[in-house]
């Protein structure tokens, strides 16, 4: 009981540590498509297929050119029926059915079409003899695992820059949605001189799933501090452009804003939906691509928004088969909510202690803000938090080697009296005594690469600038013992994992977090206790 109650309250306090400069003042982040929505465990990965079926349509002329062999693939379009793989955790769910629709914004719409020319006429036989179309699949699932693929949670460009890891790195990692036009036949593709095709494709997230409060927040508009982005990853093919939709009332709206997928480096793409014209947008069916000929892009006011995603196209027909990947698909806009009360990013003087907790002189700053929701500082058990801290390090520390430290204290309404907790390496949280000798280190090492790519730990070197994540905390907290249960099976995912709260009392909470030197124990951490309330839902 003791120790469940630390934790619990442990939970709370990594949780609230918002450090980072505030970029969203009014608006709040209601879609947030980046997490591990597939089991983690390599031998029991499976690809997740879409949760429609493929529309087969041969002998078909998709190009206009008076010839009927070609093939139409479709995953028809719809906003009411779900487009992610088949939920996992309902009553009704198959044992194969393994994506975790629990996931913050885990749940989409959309449709996919796939046009081939020249191909219906080729053919397979099946285990009965029967001659079947060969191209008769659009393919690649919708949701894969990035193979490893883990966000450096210390990188500047966190959470838009997750790595891809060799098989002999494997761990716990992220997904994607992914889309390959046959990527069974590939090759026989190519081999058809004559065969050529285009794609395309919607990915849809609606207010009834919104995070952060939108799913019941009344109306959801858009302000200067909105936007809506999408990292682009891994292997892009013939894909001409990417642009964004939303939905006002019952009528989608596309983005005359658009943006090159194919033949760019690995990007985020993002838009502030007022710099941008619309035009709309009425997929049906397997009639997804959006008609650019003939649109007219005006102003458009949006005043009641139900929905908000991505939409990737090829409208060339071209002998090269078409294929994307994109991840941390994000959604910031403005409720109808009070707005709320704000700490404004400072820059701190900091604070420095010899171990036996002597005052010494420092030229440390530290950076802090506090970003909930997009910027409130009164916490409740449904927020989802991302929180970081900067640390500018004193000059005469830069190059020596340090363990980063975190400290919080809670005191309660209840009770009144103050528990004081430290951070350890492993993104647990632990009760501490105040005695210096007994506070162990956050952060200790830094992973790096050696030349055969493979992991090793090296001691933390101090940089001019350090970056620190609180919260989500590190994922080596959950290590293989326990996956099962908190990857693979239906259990509730610990609070600490998905960036939301636990139902904690009323309180109040203060953060310090710094460094320690490791040659002489001499501690550098924020000047002002960071201060934070916790009100019930």
């Amino acid at each position: 009981m003791f120790k469940m109650k630390y934790v619990l309250v442990g939970t709370v306090m990594a949780t609230i540590l918002g450090l980072t400069p505030i970029i969203h003042a009014e608006s709040v982040k209601l879609v947030q498509w980046w997490d591990e929505y597939l089991p983690q465990k390599r031998e029991k990965i499976a690809y997740m297929g879409y949760s429609r079926t493929t529309i087969s349509l041969q002998s078909q002329d998709v190009n206009g050119d008076g010839i009927y062999d070609d093939a139409l693939l479709c995953r028809e379009f719809s906003i009411t029926d779900f487009f992610n793989p088949p939920p996992a955790c309902l009553p009704d769910s198959r044992k194969a059915d393994r994506y975790r629709t629990d996931r913050p914004s885990g749940q989409f719409y959309g449709g996919i079409v796939a046009r081939l020319t020249n191909v219906s006429h080729i053919t397979e036989k099946n285990k009965k003899g029967e001659k079947l179309p060969f191209f008769r699949d659009t393919g690649q699932a919708t949701v894969q695992p990035t193979e490893g693929a883990k966000p450096n949670l210390y990188d500047p460009d966190y959470p838009h820059n997750i790595r891809r890891a060799g098989s002999k790195d494997w761990g716990l990692g992220w997904a994607d949605i992914t889309f390959t036009a046959s990527r069974k036949g590939v090759d026989r593709f190519n081999a058809v001189e004559d065969a050529e095709q285009n794609a395309s494709a919607v990915f849809i997230w609606k207010k009834e799933d919104f995070i952060n409060g939108g799913a019941s927040t009344e109306a959801i508009t858009f302000d200067n501090t909105s936007k809506i982005s999408v990292d682009l990853t891994r292997t892009r093919r013939n894909v001409e452009e990417g642009r964004f939709v939303v939905q006002d009332g019952d009528q989608l709206w596309i983005s005359d804003y658009k943006y090159a997928v194919s033949g760019r480096p690995r990007a985020t793409v993002e838009l502030n939906p007022l710099h941008s014209h619309w035009a709309i947008y009425t997929p049906s069916g397997c009639d997804i691509a959006f008609n650019r000929e003939n649109a007219t892009f005006v102003d458009h006011t949006f005043q009641n928004i139900q929905a908000v995603g991505v939409y990737f196209a090829t409208y060339s027909f071209t002998h090269e088969v078409t294929s994307f990947h994109f991840d941390n698909f994000q959604f910031y806009a403005a409720t109808n909510d009070p707005s709320p009360e704000l700490i404004l990013a400072q820059s701190l003087t900091g604070k420095a202690i010899d171990f036996q907790g002597n005052r010494v002189s420092t030229n440390a700053k530290f950076s802090r803000g506090i970003s909930v929701n997009g910027g409130t500082v009164t916490v409740h058990s449904s927020d989802q938090m991302d929180i970081r801290g900067v640390i500018t390090v004193d000059s005469y520390h830069i190059g020596k080697e340090a363990d980063i430290i975190v400290v919080a204290g809670y005191k309660p309404i209840s009770t009144g009296k103050e528990l004081l907790f430290m951070f350890n390496k492993e993104g647990n949280i632990l009760p501490w005594d105040g005695n210096l000798a007994n506070l162990v280190a956050y952060k200790e090492t830094d992973l790096l690469r050696d030349k055969n790519k493979e992991r090793f730990k090296q001691n933390l070197v101090l940089a001019p600038q350090r970056r620190v994540q609180i919260f989500p905390v590190t994922l080596s907290a959950f290590r293989d013992n326990e996956l099962d249960t908190i990857l693979l099976g239906c259990e509730e995912r610990p609070s600490t994992y998905s960036g939301l709260l636990n139902d904690v009392p009323p309180g109040l909470l203060k953060f310090f977090f710094g460094y320690r030197l490791k040659d002489d124990g001499t501690i550098v951490y924020n000047s002002e206790s960071i201060n934070i309330r916790i009100t019930s839902n």
